[in-house]
C-alpha cells in the first residue's frame, strides 16, 4: 500500500514520519489521506495493545477485516 501525499506531509510535519516509522515496527502502516489517521495491519493479537502502550493518549480502535 502507499500513499502519494506521504512524503510531502512527513516534510511538513516531521512528527507524522516518526509516528509511522513506530507503528511499522508493529505491522504494515499506511498513512490516510494528508495524516489525519493512520492505519495499521497485523495478525499479531498483542499489537493492538501495543500501539496503546506507545501512544495512550491518541485515539485507538481495533477493528477486523472480514
Amino acid at each position: 500500500l502507499y500513499n502519494d501525499l506521504e512524503i510531502a506531509s512527513f516534510e511538513l510535519n516531521k512528527e507524522l514520519k516518526e509516528i509511522k516509522e513506530n507503528l511499522s515496527k508493529v505491522g504494515s502502516t499506511i498513512m490516510s489521506g494528508s495524516g489525519s489517521s493512520m492505519i495499521v495491519l497485523s495478525d499479531d493479537e498483542k499489537a493492538f495493545e501495543k500501539i496503546k502502550e506507545i501512544y495512550p493518549e491518541y485515539l485507538i480502535f481495533k477493528t477486523y477485516i472480514i
